[in-house]
């Protein structure tokens, strides 16, 4: 398996199922699971995880490619409070690190694929009531296990996993999501 880039290539599956989970390690219900021909998802299959954060698509066109991703764009605000804030201006000051690619993704709240000032003042509104929703990113991000390993490049980071289709064989393919705005982790799943 060769991954580069948040896509995983030359897999061979015929069914691709999985199971969704949060940075702390609890499943995820009710995400939606969306499969397209393209990257684009101009056209897409849904499925939506269970209780034990599980999705399933079956009978899968062999010799076919797929993209992948997981979406969740509700409660903007869900685990995210003054800590968060003051954790991404202490990063952004050089006072301290964060320690997992997750950190990182959460703090790109403008989804810029970088951290500034910007992102810390995005927050702010959202927090303040001021912006509805988070500029140019969802409420949640989600990444596959196997992408899931520090450091992460934000320029590289994409948001679905491609796979191909050459066999009868079945793909297990996790994933972890981030919450945007939650540095701290402290988000609470239903």
């Amino acid at each position: 398996i060769r991954i580069s880039g948040g896509c995983v290539r030359d897999l061979k599956a015929n069914q691709v199922s999985g199971h969704i989970q949060s940075v702390t390690g609890h499943y995820m219900q009710g995400v939606e699971v969306q499969l397209s021909p393209d990257s684009l998802f101009r056209n897409y299959l849904v499925d939506y995880t269970d209780s034990t954060g599980y999705y399933q698509f079956n009978n899968l066109a062999a010799g076919q490619s797929y993209c992948i991703r997981g979406f969740k764009n509700d409660d903007v605000l869900q685990g995210v409070n003054l800590l968060d804030a003051l954790d991404i201006q202490k990063y952004l000051l050089g006072k301290s690190r964060f320690n997992g690619y997750d950190q990182y993704i959460a703090a790109d709240i403008n989804h810029s694929d970088r951290i500034s000032v910007m992102d810390l003042v995005s927050l702010q509104q959202v927090m303040l009531g001021k912006l509805r929703h988070f500029p140019n990113n969802l409420s949640w991000r989600f990444i596959s296990l196997q992408d899931a390993v520090d450091p992460i490049e934000l320029s590289e980071f994409q948001d679905y996993t491609r796979f191909t289709i050459d066999s009868f064989e079945n793909l297990q393919l996790d994933m972890i999501g981030v919450k945007i705005g939650d540095v701290n982790r402290d988000v609470q799943i239903d």
